[in-house]
């Protein structure tokens, strides 16, 4: 929770206010990113991935992803995701193959599928694989969206403004605060 300062709840519609609030930053996404299948990329390194969890390497309290709730893991740059097939599960390598497979964790740098063509097969992340695709994503109903610095692109169902940051409310990952010198736009979803 913010602390003493003073934090302004937006909700839509924001009659005369711009649909966009822009701050002028720049970022590159994260080398690793979790594509939540409401259609949120959190650009944020993670460790380990369960059905239970994603472990974040440094998290943000009150961050919290069920690995039931991922659709795809990017462990290299996003131009790679354009070649995720649709409606396919399994692991996109880094030669452009796609092993098709049901995710079944993500632990010390090593992927586990099971494949029906190849039984259970393991991946290194790091020599390897490109991405994991567990589900596919469907964008779901948002008040925002906030495009941040580190190229985390959060589809939030509310949102409280304050000095410090964006206190943010994202269905799947809770809520959590966005520090200031994160943020680079946001965007109302409503009409």
């Amino acid at each position: 929770e913010p602390g003493d300062e003073t934090w302004t709840t937006l909700q839509p519609p924001w009659g005369g206010v711009p649909p966009s609030f822009v701050v002028d930053r720049s970022g590159e996404a994260h080398g690793r990113t979790v594509v939540l299948a409401n259609g949120t990329v959190v650009a944020r390194a993670f460790e380990d991935v369960s059905e239970a969890r994603v472990r974040f390497a440094e998290s943000l309290e009150g961050l919290v992803v069920r690995g039931e709730d991922v659709a795809r893991l990017v462990f290299s740059p996003l131009a790679a995701v354009e070649r995720i097939p649709n409606r396919r599960t399994g692991v996109l390598l880094r030669s452009g193959d796609f092993v098709d497979g049901e995710f079944a964790g993500l632990k010390d740098g090593r992927i586990t599928i099971s494949s029906v063509l190849f039984g259970k097969k393991e991946f290194a992340v790091e020599e390897e694989a490109a991405a994991v695709v567990l589900r596919p994503v469907r964008k779901r109903t948002a008040a925002f969206e906030v495009h941040c610095a580190d190229g985390s692109v959060l589809r939030v169902s509310g949102l409280k403004l304050a000095p410090a940051g964006a206190q943010v409310d994202v269905p799947a990952a809770g809520k959590f605060v966005v520090p200031a010198k994160n943020l680079s736009t946001i965007r109302s979803l409503s009409e």
